[in-house]
């Protein structure tokens, strides 16, 4: 199960500080051809004198990936990628169902 989580766009306003991230977690189990992505907005507070502000050309996706699970919380990332392998498993499961015959040999 690969979890992989992406910055999809941004707004910033005109001195280049990010007010709002648009992010994306997607899943993906090959073994069970499963595949999930699921699209959220955040909203950034920041202000333009903070110490944490870093010019917009410089920002890196893992920087803005590290701010929007720093908002989050450690409790709610976990709760989100354990859904989705979760979800991975349960899909994991029907497929295999899928896969069985049924019937009678009379």
């Amino acid at each position: 199960m690969e979890i992989t989580w992406n910055i999809t766009d941004m707004k910033r306003d005109i001195t280049g500080i990010v007010k709002i991230i648009y992010y994306s977690i997607a899943a993906k189990d090959v073994d069970s051809n499963y595949e999930d992505v699921y699209n959220f907005t955040i909203n950034v507070k920041r202000e333009p004198n903070s110490p944490e502000i870093i010019n917009y050309e410089d920002l890196t996706q893992e920087q803005v990936i590290a701010w929007v699970k720093n908002k989050l919380g450690q409790e709610r990332v976990t709760k989100i990628e354990n859904r989705l392998t979760n979800k991975s498993i349960t899909s994991k499961i029907h497929n295999n169902n899928l896969n069985l015959e049924t019937g009678l040999p009379w």
